[in-house]
């Protein structure tokens, strides 16, 4: 009686497969029992190297899939210190402001004054609190920093780009730059002041309702903020349309665009920088983590001085 011609083990095929489509554990098992039921077949079934092939890739498959796991928990954890960093930042720019408050009177305007300049050409806000950033809010504990040396060096009655100035403006000033952000050139800020609703907000008078905190030449004083100070959004971060901190203009101050919505998101006018939402800082100086399916209407209520 002749022999039955020997048939290649269906397992040990499938390890194969799923090894190469990096299915590691189970190819590895699939392998393994392939290459048992060959052992124990005495003949009747082939493919002893495809089932060792199986759980060699199986193996391999499994090792990457194990040095996968930390490799996304390190992700994780720097993605949460990031935005740990980006709060920081935003904290350290509202106690800033708030300072300037206490010291001046009203908040900074979005420019510095200059009506020999549009607002695009003037310094922006950023410059009129680099005296106070990373300042202790107790003056006995005052300190000079780098950002009140820089301050001293810029030419206040020049536009942001001419004369000295220019050079001083590619100053980097890492409370200004979300760690989650990589910009193209020095200089460039990762936050933005909000401006209230509409694309000419900056332009807006206090009294109107779709004024936000920061205008071009508008002051507002805590009192203005009628909707509360802890309900109002000062500034927050974008992607988009990065500017120098030192331009005035949308480089630093916008008014939020109420027809394109969601606000929220990679490719949108706000966020991007951190997965599933933005950080917001609010004219108190506190901070809250948004996500990008916030409602557009509660945002645009929150971005105003007014309540409604």
């Amino acid at each position: 009686m002749s022999m039955p011609f020997p048939r290649a083990s269906g397992k040990a095929v499938l390890s194969v497969i799923l090894g190469l489509l990096c299915l590691g554990p189970p190819g590895l098992l699939l392998g393994y029992w392939g290459l048992r039921d060959i052992n124990e077949s005495d003949g009747r079934i082939k493919g002893r190297g495809l089932a060792i092939a199986g759980m060699i890739l199986g193996g391999l498959g499994t090792l990457l899939c194990l040095a996968g796991v930390p490799a996304v928990w390190i992700v994780g954890l720097r993605e949460k210190a990031n935005r740990a960093s980006c709060q920081n930042n935003l904290r350290v720019i509202g106690l800033a402001v708030n300072l300037y408050h206490g010291d001046k009177g009203p908040f900074p305007p979005g420019t510095i004054a200059n009506g020999a300049l549009p607002p695009g050409e003037r310094l922006s806000w950023y410059v009129s609190i680099l005296p106070y950033l990373d300042q202790d809010p107790d003056p006995a504990k005052h300190r000079t920093t780098s950002e009140e040396a820089l301050y001293e060096h810029i030419d206040r009655k020049l536009a942001w780009d001419a004369g000295p100035n220019r050079q001083l403006a590619e100053t980097p000033i890492r409370w200004l730059v979300c760690p989650s952000q990589v910009l193209p050139r020095p200089g460039l800020t990762s936050y933005v002041g909000l401006a209230g609703v509409g694309r000419k907000a900056a332009r807006l008078p206090v009294s109107d309702p779709d004024a936000g905190f920061f205008g071009y030449d508008r002051r507002i004083t805590r009192a203005d903020v009628t909707r509360g100070l802890s309900e109002t959004m000062m500034a927050t971060e974008t992607t988009v349309d990065n500017g120098p901190w030192a331009e005035g203009g949308p480089a630093t101050v916008r008014g939020l665009g109420p027809e394109q919505t969601p606000f929220v998101g990679p490719g949108r006018q706000l966020g991007g920088l951190h997965p599933g939402g933005l950080n917001v800082l609010f004219v108190d100086g506190g901070i809250s983590f948004y996500s990008e399916s916030i409602d557009p209407d509660v945002f645009k209520a929150m971005v105003k001085i007014h309540g409604d």
